[in-house]
């Protein structure tokens, strides 16, 4: 046992880090309440040796683990569902504290969460502002959708906001207020739609160099976004050890409660990437039509348990089978969904 090797423990806010430094025996050798601007917190690990540092995996822990990490810093992130749990078992209190991180680091039971790199994390980052774009357009159309609900006024295109029916809002009078409003969100929509066509199409062109997103590509409600979206959010797909470990990552699996002798299953977690559960449930609405195998699947649960369960169990399925062809490096195979995929 190394004595003398350390271990910090970060309790990460917005203004201020709570941080506490433990030998490997429990000693307590430092604590205190460092403010993250300026030079205080940053000075505070620059004048230390290489330590074993855990935080948890907040909106703002980015710099501070790529700053860590300059310094000679091992970095861990903490399970922040697990780490409560066991936080609240011992200490009674809903708050982990950098002591609990630091002492459950020390003794090797923090369950940790997987640090990605600084690309990984900015490439995240922008395909989640496109979700955000996609979004905000989308709130802007139905704006518009109102005035014309508001004024009575049929909608005389499939696509309001297609070519055909783009021209047709734009030369559509309403009162004066609701005419301003109109053109107004208009523009806007179309600031929005420039962006993401921006966007899309430097995915496009890096879909022509990666062999994961053409492969992802190949799975029936996977397209282009889907593709980088899940390469974005499962990081290195090898650090699940098999298809369930994924699945348990999206949150589409089931939790579990036993008592005595009996198992319960509700409903399913939702632990893990809220946009990587997102888009395998978009891409099993398509998925269920677009493949036999996958509608003879859907419509087994859908007869017994309804058709909203059988997309998220569709949805599971899809995860499970990204894994296999992400792994085993093939392109989907439809003979294969239900001889192994089960």
């Amino acid at each position: 046992m190394n004595k003398d090797k350390l271990y910090c423990g970060i309790d990460l806010h917005k203004n201020f880090s709570m941080v506490c430094v433990m030998r490997q025996d429990g000693i307590l050798v430092d604590q205190k309440k460092l403010q993250n601007t300026g030079e205080e917190l940053k000075s505070y690990f620059t004048k230390r040796e290489s330590m074993e540092c855990v935080l948890e995996p907040v909106d703002n822990w980015g710099w501070l683990s790529d700053y860590l990490m300059e310094r000679g810093h091992n970095v861990h992130l903490a399970n922040v569902y697990k780490v409560r749990l066991i936080a609240e078992s011992r200490m009674k209190t809903d708050q982990v504290d950098a002591k609990v991180l630091a002492d459950l680091l020390r003794t090797g039971y923090l369950p940790e969460a997987y640090v990605a790199p600084k690309e990984l994390r900015d490439t995240r980052t922008y395909l989640r502002y496109r979700i955000t774009l996609t979004r905000e357009r989308a709130r802007l159309k139905n704006q518009i959708k109102k005035l014309l609900r508001v004024e009575n006024i049929k909608d005389p295109f499939k696509d309001t906001f297609g070519k055909k029916g783009s021209e047709w809002l734009r030369n559509l009078k309403l009162r004066s207020i609701h005419n301003r409003i109109k053109e107004e969100r208009m523009s806007a929509i179309e600031y929005y739609s420039a962006l993401i066509s921006k966007i899309d199409s430097e995915l496009k062109e890096n879909s022509k160099t990666d062999e994961n997103i053409k492969l992802l590509m190949t799975v029936p409600g996977i397209g282009k976004i889907g593709a980088h979206l899940i390469m974005a959010e499962a990081g290195d797909i090898k650090r699940f050890k098999y298809p369930a470990k994924f699945a348990g990552y999206t949150g589409l699996v089931s939790s579990l409660r036993s008592s005595a002798d009996k198992f319960y299953r509700g409903h399913i977690t939702k632990q893990g990437s809220a946009y990587l559960r997102w888009i395998l449930v978009e891409a099993a609405q398509k998925a269920k039509t677009a493949d036999y195998n996958l509608n003879r699947f859907f419509n087994r649960i859908a007869f017994r348990r309804g058709k909203s369960i059988a997309t998220v169990a569709l949805a599971r399925k899809l995860a499970e089978i990204c894994w296999h062809i992400l792994v085993d490096h093939v392109p989907y195979n439809t003979n294969k969904v239900c001889s192994r995929f089960g």
